[in-house]
């Protein structure tokens, strides 16, 4: 009898994004047969255990950063840059450890830079050949760029969960002058469309780092507007218990799971969110617009922000949102047209089969 092979799927800890759009791609490896072990931390962990509670899961920390309320997001990353490259390094002893206790055969990492492996193939996800710094130390790009070009590189594949050509998501993000080596696999989204008789003003979802998260739920929670609509808000706490009070009258909920979150973003005139990339594909795919505010001090948000700050997408920076104003903005706002290229990471996942599990 054949050996049932074994691939290890492994997201990156920022957010919820990077666990969410490998959801496909491990749902897809487990439809083929293949024996899917799971490895991550924080939210991504516990997203993972109420998502994939039958399957195999080990805790493997990351790379922390940590974010400020007071000083600017520019001289937190400069002084933690040494930090993520030892990160990197310490994920690879990690990963060393747990290959000892699973016999796998290969390896998805979803933008974990140090889960490459020289005797195993793998696969690296990431929307990001291109790193944007930011203004203050703009100065380190290009050598922040050619020490994580480095990385990426010892990964045997590289995907692009994009359209390679326009109209695109990411922009220059992930489309460089040379696509050498770089497979563009479409729109990644766990999500599908899904009618729904509950119809909804809009659906706030929240995500992303603290303090940012909690800061930008208390300017959507402290509004008395809220509670004049028939609105929903997603708290993006998979690991959440409690519910904030005086929230009498409004739907909140601390995580939603796929088929939940389709019905409510299927379900809503417009949604309220960070302009992360996973919710910015989801939105795409399922055909809704939104009014997107970008965690402040991070490049890549604030860049996605303005690349698709059009009929269907209108940014609002934190410091300046009101409630009033993002309802203002997404009555006025027109569905993104449906992506052609939804269904192309199955094509890469096979190839993938072919290649090394055969």
């Amino acid at each position: 009898m054949k050996k049932q092979k074994t691939i290890l799927v492994s997201p990156l800890d920022w957010g919820l994004g990077h666990a969410t759009r490998v959801t496909p791609v491990i749902n897809h490896l487990l439809g083929k047969g293949f024996r899917v072990i799971l490895a991550a931390d924080g939210r991504s962990y516990h997203y993972f255990r109420k998502e994939f509670p039958s399957l195999e899961l080990y805790r493997l920390p990351g790379i922390r950063i940590n974010y400020s309320r007071f000083l600017p997001f520019a001289v937190k990353m400069f002084f933690q840059v040494p930090k993520i490259f030892f990160g990197m390094y310490r994920e690879k002893i990690k990963l060393k450890r747990l290959l000892k206790k699973e016999p796998v055969d290969l390896i998805i990492s979803d933008n974990r830079y140090g889960l490459s492996c020289k005797h195993l193939p793998s696969v690296f996800i990431s929307h990001q050949v291109n790193i944007l710094m930011p203004d203050q130390i703009q100065f380190t790009e290009r050598v922040v760029h050619k020490m994580i070009s480095g990385f990426a590189h010892k990964f045997t594949h590289y995907w692009i969960p994009d359209m390679e050509h326009e109209p695109n998501l990411s922009g220059v993000l992930s489309h460089p002058p040379s696509k050498e080596g770089i497979e563009y696999i479409g729109v990644l989204s766990r999500l599908e469309p899904k009618e729904t008789d509950e119809k909804l003003d809009f659906l706030v979802m929240l995500s992303g780092p603290e303090p940012q998260r909690s800061i930008f739920e208390g300017k959507i929670l402290s509004s008395p507007l809220l509670k004049k609509y028939n609105a929903a808000v997603v708290r993006g706490l998979p690991e959440g218990t409690d519910l904030p009070k005086n929230i009498q009258g409004v739907k909140v909920l601390n995580h939603a799971s796929a088929e939940e979150l389709s019905g409510l973003i299927c379900s809503a005139k417009f949604v309220i969110c960070r302009s992360g990339y996973s919710t910015l594909m989801d939105l795409y795919h399922l055909q809704t617009p939104a009014v997107i505010v970008p965690t402040p001090g991070q490049t890549e948000q604030e860049y996605l922000a303005k690349h698709l700050n059009n009929g269907s997408f209108k940014s609002i920076k934190q410091k300046k949102f009101t409630l009033e104003q993002a309802i203002a903005l997404g009555s006025k706002l027109k569905r993104p047209e449906n992506p052609s290229e939804r269904e192309n990471f199955k094509s890469a996942v096979d190839k993938i089969i072919d290649l090394h599990l055969k």
